[in-house]
């Protein structure tokens, strides 16, 4: 099993919280999110020197013709503005790309179907929304 397969693997960690940890899955190290509870040993996740940490606000997705699904991430960008006598007039902005993803065919299906299984478990929680 490859790295990038198992991250998302039904056999590996599932998102169940936010402890990031090492976690052992069939064949090769992943990293996932596993309860605190449940490892022994913390170990440190160290982060690429390119880790990005933002809240989108959208997120657009689409594919290419050899089998990459690509999501670009959106966060607005907004700057206050004024009138020429200094009296604020309010807010201004667009969206701006801030990440951009590639993942396989396979990834894009295990991540469709965790995000399903999230959705579900965060509905049952605190109640779905109207979207």
């Amino acid at each position: 099993m490859r790295f990038w397969d198992c991250l998302l693997d039904k056999d590996c960690a599932r998102f169940l919280s936010w402890e990031f940890k090492y976690v052992l899955c069939p064949g090769s190290l992943a990293v996932g999110m596993v309860p605190k509870s449940s490892v022994e040993e913390e170990v440190e996740v160290p982060r690429a020197e390119e880790f990005v940490e933002v809240l989108a606000g959208a997120v657009v997705v689409g594919f290419s013709d050899d089998g990459l699904f690509i999501l670009e991430f959106l966060k607005p960008l907004t700057r206050l503005v004024a009138d020429k006598e200094g009296r604020i007039k309010g807010f201004k902005g667009e969206m701006q790309s801030c990440a951009r993803i590639y993942i396989s065919y396979v990834t894009a299906k295990k991540l469709l179907r965790t995000l399903e299984e999230q959705i579900r478990k965060y509905e049952d929680r605190f109640k779905e929304l109207g979207v």
